[in-house]
This record gives C-alpha cells, structure tokens and sequence, in this order.
C-alpha cells in the first residue's frame, strides 16, 4: 500500500462506510485485471469533480477512511517513525 495516503475519502458526510467498501472492492477488481487508473468522481466541501487516480492509492486511501471512520472493525490507524541518523 502507498504510504502517502492524502485523506481524499475521509470527510464521512461525503461517503458512507458502505460507499468506501464498494469503492474499495471496485478498485481490487480493477487491480486484478491490471486496470492501473480509476475514474473517481465527488463533490464535497473540499472539492469537486472528478480525476483519475491510482487504482493502489484508491485502495490506501479507501482503507484509511475505513479505518478512520470504525477502526473497531478495519483497525486503528498506525504511525510509523523512521529514524533518521545523521
């Protein structure tokens, strides 16, 4: 999964968690074919319109709205630190 999930689904007025599972099981038969873009579409107050993205950051991103919006049953969110030595 891409580490640099953006938050694009997580405004819960936009999408339900029924609507974020049919997103996400959209985009693993997607990914399956070897379809490697999605169209998505929305509108919402932070946008609107639509844009190809992605189909393995349409699942992080569908993954961690899942998370965010019932970590009981998708698990809690997890960060991970790196160290850097200098």
């Amino acid at each position: 999964m891409n580490n640099m999930t953006q938050g694009l689904l997580l405004d819960p007025k936009i999408l339900t968690e029924q609507q974020l599972l049919d997103i996400y099981n959209k985009a693993v038969e997607l990914m399956l074919k070897g379809i490697l873009y999605m169209d998505f579409e929305g509108e919402g107050a932070s946008f609107k319109g639509s844009f190809a993205i992605p189909v393995y950051q349409m699942l992080s991103e569908a993954r961690y709205a899942l998370k965010q919006q019932n970590p009981r049953k998708y698990g809690y969110l997890t960060t991970q630190v790196q160290p850097i030595f200098v």
